[in-house]
């Protein structure tokens, strides 16, 4: 325990230099700036929007294929920005928008090239035009995990939409998502996942099927945050011979994800949900929050030989009440961003509440070209967790903690996956080995 709170105070107090660093920082200038006009510039099109609207100035988008049809949108790229003509803001919200876009677009791994640059006044000294820059990149996506495989499409139809496919041996399913419906910003988002459905089939011990339907309808209140509720249900059963339970829920989620860049690059996450389920009166509530910060090395770089020093906090806690299934209770040990990575029993870490930290001290070793197109950067880090189950008046001092390192491959366009290996222990010397894929962008 000692060892993890030792890491843990190491990981406070670079990241308090940093924030010390970004205190220092001189102010902005205090000027009031407006956007005038927004132009995209895409290689099907150019697109002038301004306070009356928006119009395509240039008609070489009809030698290309498809046309004006061709890339995103210009109200998807729109959707990626808060900048909007007939805005009046700070000089310093102005460029922290300006490079809030950029990060965004980059981000969003739809795009070889992004730039976001602001075109000098040529009459009004307080007003300016935005030029957004892109060039369409590698929409398919890959990925995987134990024994499945996951393939994807995103920018269906020129558009936020996406698409995803799931099949393997203990996983199949589908995810479908649209992020600008009606070009306003509304949200559709729909998934059949089933768990084990195969093993349990085959007689496999402990193999228990579980089948997630999911559909929610949500807007973005800006381009950092969106909101979404719908229906639910989870079937359950000890095997697949045996009688499934039938759990219908409504769910309401919040999502935020917000970017910060002096003095360095920083990033915070919050996924916050709650889910009723009305056949056992039963509630279900869990928010996780993330931060990132760069100590070292420039993350904004999209390309070149990365070697960056960063520092990963993660806190989350959940809640369901006493009527509610074990079924769906919480599960600290098959997700990467809310697990305790060292020799505990799958059993002790299934709660029906928890509160949960994680941090991770990560080095990033550079580029490296794997083929022709592709490249990877390995990185390693030190984590540290702690996991209190049933917080509160019912806390009987019990603690879950993990310490240890890995290694992260990350694999960049056009794969985006990541794949994690790590090596944890705790105070009894339990320990296990955690691996996980991720999708990216």
């Amino acid at each position: 325990m000692r060892k993890l709170l030792a890491v843990a105070a190491l990981v406070a107090l670079c990241a308090g230099r940093a924030f010390g660093r970004e205190q220092a920082l001189p102010s902005a200038p205090t000027e009031e700036i407006r956007v005038a006009r927004i132009r995209l510039v895409t290689p099907y099109y150019e697109y002038v929007c301004d306070d009356s609207g928006g119009e395509f100035e240039s008609e070489a988008a009809d030698e290309h294929e498809g046309g004006r049809e061709a890339g995103l949108s210009p109200s998807a790229l729109l959707t990626w920005t808060g900048l909007r003509p007939g805005n009046t803001m700070s000089a310093e919200a102005f460029n922290r928008e300006v490079l809030r876009t950029e990060r965004r677009l980059s981000d969003s791994g739809l795009f070889y090239t992004v730039s976001v640059r602001v075109a000098p006044p040529l009459r009004k000294p307080s007003e300016r035009t935005v030029v957004i820059t892109v060039s369409d990149g590698f929409s398919h996506r890959f990925s995987g995990g134990n024994a499945y495989v996951m393939y994807g499409r995103k920018a269906l139809g020129g558009n936020r939409a996406a698409a995803f496919a799931y099949a393997g041996w203990n996983l199949l399913g589908f995810e479908y998502v649209h992020e600008n419906l009606g070009n306003r910003g509304y949200t559709f988002e729909t998934s059949f996942i089933s768990r084990d459905y195969l093993p349990s089939r085959c007689g496999i011990d402990d193999a228990e099927p579980r089948n997630d339907l999911s559909v929610r309808a949500g807007k973005f209140l800006s381009p950092d945050v969106t909101i979404a509720v719908g229906p639910g249900l989870v079937t359950v059963a000890k095997t697949y011979d045996s009688e499934w339970s039938f759990l219908p829920f409504g769910e309401a989620v919040l999502r935020a994800d917000r970017l910060g860049f002096a003095p360095g690059w920083s990033k915070w996450t919050l996924d916050s949900r709650a889910a009723w389920f009305p056949l056992d009166g039963a509630w279900k509530t869990r928010s996780t929050g993330t931060f990132t910060a760069v100590l070292a090395g420039d993350a904004r770089k999209a390309k070149g030989n990365k070697r960056n020093l960063e520092v990963f906090l993660s806190a989350s806690a959940g809640w369901m009440s006493e009527s509610a299934p074990a079924a769906i209770a919480f599960r600290l040990y098959d997700e990467e961003a809310l697990s305790v990575r060292s020799g505990y029993e799958n059993e002790e870490l299934t709660l029906q509440s928890y509160a949960l930290a994680s941090t991770e001290l990560r080095l990033d070793l550079g580029t490296f070209g794997i083929w022709s197109g592709f490249s990877a950067i390995p990185q390693i880090f030190l984590f540290g967790d702690a996991a209190i189950p049933s917080p509160g008046p019912a806390w009987e001092g019990t603690v879950f903690e993990a310490f240890g390192a890995g290694v992260r491959l990350k694999i960049p366009a056009p794969v985006y996956t990541d794949f994690c290996f790590s090596w944890g222990t705790n105070h009894e010397g339990n320990w296990r080995g955690s691996f996980f894929v991720r999708a990216g962008n």
